[in-house]
């Protein structure tokens, strides 16, 4: 009784919308009735199916990262090179490969490049430290960037992860829908990059985390293509910084104590 009468409602608010048609973009008649008859919102727990996104989220706030952190990645992070055999340390099960919040605070992630072959989605999750992550299935996935792409972000572009402050004992986990971007929509059903890696298909760790030292920022980058499907281990297709302040501050309020520190590109 009760799923029909969601469905009925569903249909009166799609009739309503249909009715003010004239008045809308075509693309946004398409994506706001799919949002209506399948219960999906932007600001909601989305975990299935595909789900409408804008390309580029109206909240992004531009910033200026360090000047040189873009190089100094990329001089450690060679294309097409095996730098998981090079870096062994950030793939070491004592290293920190999460954000835990060590006081209350709020938490941004800043967009710094993008050299992938896939359009992918980035988003985050939280769960208490104490707790942990519990099941895959019951993860609260929020998407931040639906279209991670150089073509349409800018580096420097930030976005607050959530609304408000995290309380202590937090894990902030992030995750990177593969292919997930497919105009106007985000794929949940395709194969997705947890960096609770337990998660993943294959169990294997797609991401890395480390403090870069020059500039002080907090590196999270992907490699999107499985690690057991043709990857070419270079860690570099995505990259971001995580940060707990948007005034690029040095962070406070991370745990950074088992975090990879690279001081010096030559001798990290």
């Amino acid at each position: 009784m009760v799923l029909k009468l969601l469905s009925m409602a569903q249909l009166f608010i799609a009739h309503i919308v249909i009715s003010n048609a004239n008045s809308m973009k075509p693309k946004s008649i398409i994506v706001t009735l799919f949002a209506l008859l399948f219960g999906c919102s932007q600001n909601g727990v989305e975990k299935i199916g595909k789900n409408p996104y804008d390309e580029v989220p109206a909240a992004i706030v531009p910033s200026k990262p360090c000047t040189t952190l873009y190089k100094s990645i990329m001089d450690m992070f060679y294309e097409h090179v095996d730098n998981q055999s090079k870096y062994p340390m950030l793939f070491a099960d004592t290293t920190q490969k999460e954000i835990l919040i060590t006081q209350e605070s709020e938490a941004y992630v800043t967009f710094i490049s993008e050299g992938a072959g896939f359009e992918n989605s980035l988003g985050y999750y939280t769960y208490d430290n104490a707790a942990g992550p519990g099941k895959k299935s019951n993860l609260k996935l929020h998407i931040l960037f639906p279209h991670v792409s150089k073509a349409v972000l800018t580096k420097g572009d930030l976005l607050q992860v959530g609304t408000g402050k995290f309380a202590k004992g937090t894990v902030i986990g992030f995750f990177l829908v593969v292919r997930g971007w497919e105009d106007g929509f985000v794929n949940f059903d395709k194969i997705t990059q947890y960096t609770d890696y337990d998660f993943n298909l294959d169990h294997l760790q797609q991401h890395i985390l480390f403090k870069e030292g020059t500039c002080g920022d907090i590196v999270m980058a992907f490699e999107d293509k499985a690690l057991n499907s043709g990857s070419d281990y270079d860690f570099n297709d995505v990259i971001f910084t995580i940060s707990d302040n948007n005034q690029q501050l040095e962070t406070v309020s991370f745990d950074l104590r088992s975090m990879v520190k690279f001081f010096d590109v030559n001798n990290p």
